[in-house]
């Protein structure tokens, strides 16, 4: 019995280990649908540290070795407004200090052009092994709710674009992601806090089969 176990799980092992190279294979022959679901398999992987998830959507085409990737980024709401905490030892209580609105705002702007850059290097990353991307478009949107109607919104409130040998000319550990975002003539209002539509650099066909939607990893 314990022979046929064995043999059961080797067998197992091997057809799943002959997946993972086939599909290994499809992603260095640069097949759409095989190199987006890997990229989104490694997007998910980022250690975020707020409490929230991101969604990835990604299409590749690659006539032109171009990823595009639109991404649902954190609310305002998601970024901690709490500056410090103190120990009031005269009445036993913890007294709380909040960063104020403008603080706040500009924090979330450093947080956003940061994940913006992580999603780049991530994925630039990946290609250092297969060299199958040449340029990276990322589209940032927000799920909310419209003011003026009360509707749901998922409006796009920034995009960007760039070429890997730009980006590997970058210096990620000096780098003010702000300053680099306009350089790179990103798309964005001033403060993104505003929730500003923008139109997206390029739009993603998600009537192509090789449009690939996320889904949660186990």
């Amino acid at each position: 019995e314990w022979n046929q176990e064995k043999e059961h799980f080797e067998q197992e092992q091997l057809e799943k280990n002959e997946g993972v190279e086939e599909f290994k294979k499809r992603v260095i022959n640069r097949d759409p649908e095989s190199v987006a679901e890997y990229l989104i398999l490694t997007l998910n992987l980022i250690d975020n540290p707020l409490e929230y998830t991101p969604e990835y959507e990604i299409e590749y085409k690659n006539e032109n070795k171009m990823v595009i990737v639109d991404v649902v980024l954190p609310r305002i709401e998601d970024i901690p407004t709490i500056k410090s905490v103190s120990y009031i030892k005269s009445r036993e209580e913890f007294k709380e200090t909040y960063y104020s609105d403008a603080q706040t705002k500009k924090r979330y702007d450093n947080v956003i052009y940061q994940m913006i850059l992580q999603i780049l290097n991530t994925i630039f990353a990946v290609d250092t092994q297969y060299n199958i991307i040449d340029s990276v478009v990322v589209n940032g949107k927000i799920n909310t709710i419209d003011k003026a109607t009360g509707k749901e919104i998922s409006p796009y409130i920034l995009s960007v674009t760039i070429v890997k040998d730009d980006f590997n000319e970058l210096n990620l550990s000096t780098i003010d992601p702000k300053v680099w975002f306009k350089g790179a003539k990103g798309v964005s209002a001033t403060s993104l806090a505003t929730v500003t539509p923008v139109a997206p650099i390029v739009v993603m066909n998600k009537e192509d089969k090789r449009f690939i939607e996320g889904y949660e990893v186990a």
